[in-house]
C-alpha cells in the first residue's frame, strides 16, 4: 500500500485470529472488551510500512485504540512488541 491509498482493513480472517490469540482483554487496560468494542491495532501502523503480519497487530478496547493513536503509536511500540515477544516465546 503506498500512502494516501485506501485501505480496506485487516482481513476478517487474521481478526479472527487476533481475537483467539490474544482473548477477551485489551493489551493495554487489561479490560475485558466487550464484543463491539474489540479493535486490531498495528503496532508500526500501515502508513510507515507496517503489515498486516500477526507479529504487528494487537487487541485493544475502542478507547485505548483511540489514546494510541492520540498519543502516537511509538509511545507503545516497546508494550506492545514485548507482549508479542512473550505470546512467541511460550509457542
Amino acid at each position: 500500500m503506498e500512502n494516501g491509498t485506501f485501505r480496506h482493513g485487516v482481513p476478517i480472517a487474521i481478526k479472527q485470529d487476533i481475537y483467539n490469540r490474544d482473548g477477551i482483554d485489551c493489551k493495554l487496560c487489561f479490560n475485558e472488551i466487550k464484543e463491539g468494542d474489540k479493535q486490531v491495532h498495528h503496532i508500526i501502523p500501515v502508513s510507515n510500512q507496517g503489515t498486516d503480519d500477526m507479529n504487528n497487530l494487537i487487541l485493544l478496547c475502542r478507547q485505548c485504540h483511540l489514546l494510541v493513536h492520540k498519543e502516537g503509536c511509538e509511545k507503545f511500540y516497546n508494550k506492545f512488541y514485548s507482549y508479542i515477544q512473550e505470546i512467541e516465546y511460550k509457542i
